[in-house]
């Protein structure tokens, strides 16, 4: 992880299920959010390091925050993707953990980002991956969504 003007670069090194031979993740950029605090990652991100700061040194990002303070399992990040994903008003019984990744790109197909970009971020190098497995109908708009479900809920405190 690598603090930028513009926010926080994650560099993965292992190898994962996707990696290619002799191909690398390309670094997963997150961008700070000037407008509102309330709604930029790099805030709760550099919070989190700060409070994780002090546990027992591990190079993972995603640790229990229960002793011993491990790395998480799939299945943990799993269950909190499905636990935000209910928090937001979104049907888990339909949208797995999973399908975060094809909701957020097929979101931005419809919203007319560039191909380029919504394969770099899904980590796609074949073009056709994406039309054919990944882009999907989005009812509604989920970005509207969850920024009005977070701000009802600010609001409210």
């Amino acid at each position: 992880m690598q603090e930028t003007t513009t926010g926080i670069t994650f560099t993965i090194r292992d190898t994962l299920k996707t990696t290619q031979p002799g191909k690398n993740l390309a670094p997963i950029e997150i961008c700070s959010f000037a407008p509102d605090s309330r709604l930029c990652p790099v805030t709760y991100i550099k919070h989190y390091s700060t409070k994780t700061h002090s546990l027992p040194s591990n190079p993972r990002l995603l640790i229990s925050y229960t002793k011993p303070h491990k790395p998480v399992t799939n299945s943990t990040v799993a269950r909190w993707i499905r636990s935000t994903l209910q928090d937001a008003g979104i049907d888990i019984s339909i949208f797995l953990a999973h399908s975060s990744r094809t909701a957020s790109t097929s979101y931005s197909a419809n919203a007319q980002l560039p191909l380029a970009d919504i394969l770099k971020a899904g980590g796609w190098s074949n073009t056709k991956t994406f039309p054919e497995h990944y882009n999907k109908p989005i009812s509604g708009n989920l970005c509207q969504t969850l920024l009005t479900h977070f701000d009802s809920a600010a609001q409210a405190k």
